[in-house]
């Protein structure tokens, strides 16, 4: 502060301005770094999401495969008729759940990756 009286008014509006430029650049370098991890939290996300999602639907085709299977046997030793139909309405019925389910389950398990981003 010493220092500061003995200077005059545009010396120190000089310091002020320089303060000033300084505090802008390190806020930008801190919002740069900023963003940066948001990023990488929605690189993380993502790929989660992937992951997730890829091994709902893997579970959930193989289970279909086995339901068809269960379905063809069970028709063919109860001398039923089988019924392309009734396979292609669980297949559609497969499709709905899929999107219902798997994207439902991997968002909620991973939504907090994107709430670390909010705070």
């Amino acid at each position: 502060l010493e220092n500061l009286r003995k200077c005059n008014i545009n010396e120190i509006a000089e310091i002020i301005k320089a303060h000033k430029q300084n505090k802008e650049n390190n806020f930008s370098i801190f919002q740069a770094s900023n963003e940066t991890d948001n990023i990488k939290l929605l690189e993380t996300f993502t790929k989660n999401q992937e992951i997730c999602f890829l091994t709902c639907r893997k579970n959930l085709y193989e289970r279909l495969d086995k339901d068809i299977a269960n379905y063809k046997n069970l028709s063919k030793k109860n001398n039923l008729n089988f019924n392309e139909n009734n396979i292609k309405q669980l297949k559609e019925d497969y499709k709905h759940t899929e999107k219902r389910l798997c994207f439902d389950i991997c968002s909620r398990k991973y939504s907090h990756l994107l709430k670390e981003v909010d705070n």
